[in-house]
């Protein structure tokens, strides 16, 4: 049996990496609500595949973006979340690149484990 997703909402945590905006253009074929949110401004088009050819977008109101950082944005992030209820919160917000991490780690600490403890905490 299939699950009906009419009154599902996504909070895309990162939403402008590779996978989150992979991850928003699946949800967008199911006509699912979402909402990213990145500390990068939107990319352009060819980087996000919710806005390719054949995607649903922002046009259909199924797609909402913020530029926020998790790091400095905390409090409009926990507003957001209290504001749009969100069934599912999904996180792509991690730092990855392991050769910079190596040169000033305490970087990837901050968001790969502070902050996110902290939007934990405060959700």
């Amino acid at each position: 049996m299939q699950k009906n997703h009419n009154n599902d909402n996504f909070l895309v945590i990162g939403s402008n990496s590779f996978t989150g905006t992979h991850f928003i253009s699946h949800l967008l074929s199911k006509d699912i609500q979402c909402v990213g949110i990145s500390r990068s401004m939107e990319l352009d088009k060819p980087f996000l595949a919710h806005k390719w050819k054949g995607s649903k977008g922002p046009k259909e109101g199924l797609y909402e973006f913020y530029n926020y950082d998790l790091n400095h944005d905390l409090s409009s992030i926990v507003d957001l979340v209290n504001t749009k209820r969100f069934t599912h919160i999904v996180n792509f917000a991690a730092q990855s690149m392991v050769g910079q991490s190596w040169i000033s780690p305490e970087d990837w600490y901050q968001t790969n484990l502070v902050s996110l403890s902290k939007l934990i905490n405060a959700i």
